[in-house]
């Protein structure tokens, strides 16, 4: 896994992070934990592109706890085989002060399952590092 987005944004301005993948077919259903600074940041929205769920620009469930953003996410039966490797989810951020945001996935607190309720593992690339000013 891996988050992209800009490399600076401004204070009050939504700022837009993309989680991609790199997986296989047969994942059914998964929460995936992101650290971020709520000094900094707040969470407006998640969306789906639809290579999770079928389903372009719907609005993923998701909770905010300590720093860490989890968002919830289950694939159709009918799309369970498909390899899950792309763009899997956007989020949207606004910005709340200056500073340097860092946003990791954390493979610890991110479960993804297969179809057999299996667990698949989790690596993630370096964190994104946005300047806010």
């Amino acid at each position: 896994m891996r988050l992209t987005g800009l490399q600076s944004s401004s204070v009050g301005k939504p700022m837009p992070v993309a989680l991609w993948t790199t997986g296989s077919s047969g994942i059914a259903s998964g929460t995936v934990a992101i650290q971020f600074n709520e000094q900094l940041l707040r969470v407006m929205k998640v969306e789906s592109t639809g290579m999770f769920d079928g389903k372009l620009g719907n609005k993923l469930p998701f909770e905010v706890r300590n720093g860490m953003l989890f968002i919830s996410m289950t694939r159709p039966p009918e799309m369970a085989k498909s390899p899950v490797n792309g763009q899997m989810l956007n989020i949207t951020f606004e910005v709340l002060g200056a500073g340097a945001a860092a946003l990791a996935v954390v493979p610890s607190s991110t479960k993804m399952l297969t179809v057999e309720n299996a667990s698949v593992a989790i690596r993630f690339d370096s964190p994104l590092t946005v300047v806010l000013r």
